[in-house]
């Protein structure tokens, strides 16, 4: 199941007191909270209204928080490295959870990467009572403008992925995310799944710490001259770095850079030297 899937309501003990220095990771069973027996909050009129554990949201280094995945049958596990993880890599658990992870990490405007980091506790309308409903999103991610966003993967083929019940639950995380000022996004298996830009996105995470310094030198200063659009083979003939394989050296270099935001790179077919290289995000 994805952390879109919601469990029944039952009680889970939270940590009483603030994590200490000691404490990495604190680990949970399936976080669903019981308005009956747990503490939750309401507003002036009484009504009850979400909260997040713990209150920064997993995003402080000194105070970690990592919820555990559920045990699934058709785990296929990866990993994942970029420095905008936690320790620089994640282990993931299925096919679809690699290929986001993966898409998030060559986004130049994402800053940092963070699995199950928090527990959202919402309202949720159901059966014409208001419950306390629990939801763990798949990742937290952060911008280069500062905003935070919450994202549940939603693969279409899990029992009842596009029911109308399915929409009222993401609609209700969606707002309680938006009182604590943090966008709600659901992704499906089609954009992370997309071959080429799946396969192209695995290279530049794989090929990309390799650049030296002195060829990102070279190959900088040949984009400074002639600008952009080109493509990895003009900017490789410009480049005349003297050792081989100097087509891939080049295209290395490219995908370092586009990993900053300093050019951008054609992910629709595999890399090669046609592949067009155009403006960074952050350029």
């Amino acid at each position: 199941m994805s952390a879109l899937h919601f469990a029944q309501t039952r009680h889970i003990p939270l940590p009483a007191a603030p994590l200490s220095e000691e404490q990495d990771i604190v680990r949970l069973d399936i976080p669903v909270l019981d308005p009956r027996t747990d503490v939750v909050k309401r507003d002036v009129a009484g009504h009850l209204v979400s909260s997040i554990y713990p209150d920064h949201l997993g995003l402080d280094p000194n105070r970690a928080f990592r919820c555990p995945a559920a045990a699934r049958r058709d785990e296929v596990p990866d990993v994942v490295r970029s420095e905008k993880l936690p320790n620089g890599y994640h282990v993931t658990a299925t096919s679809l959870e690699a290929a986001a992870v993966q898409m998030l990490a060559c986004d130049p405007q994402v800053t940092r990467i963070l699995p199950r980091a928090h527990v959202l506790t919402y309202p949720f309308v159901e059966g014409g009572r208001t419950v306390m409903r629990s939801f763990v999103p798949d990742f937290v991610f952060v911008r280069t403008s500062g905003e935070v966003s919450t994202l549940a993967l939603a693969p279409s083929w899990e029992p009842g992925a596009n029911g109308a019940r399915r929409a009222l639950e993401a609609e209700a995380i969606r707002a309680a995310y938006k009182r604590h000022g943090v966008t709600f996004l659901r992704w499906s298996e089609h954009k992370p799944f997309a071959r080429h830009p799946r396969r192209n996105r695995e290279l530049m995470l794989q090929r990309a710490p390799e650049a030296t310094e002195a060829d990102l030198k070279k190959v900088r200063a040949v984009l400074a001259l002639h600008g952009v659009p080109t493509t990895v083979k003009a900017v490789h003939r410009r480049a005349k770095l003297t050792t081989r394989p100097v087509l891939d050296r080049v295209l290395g270099c490219l995908m370092n850079l586009a990993l900053r935001g300093e050019v951008s790179l054609d992910l629709s077919k595999p890399f090669d030297g046609t592949t067009r290289v155009g403006k960074g995000a952050i350029a």
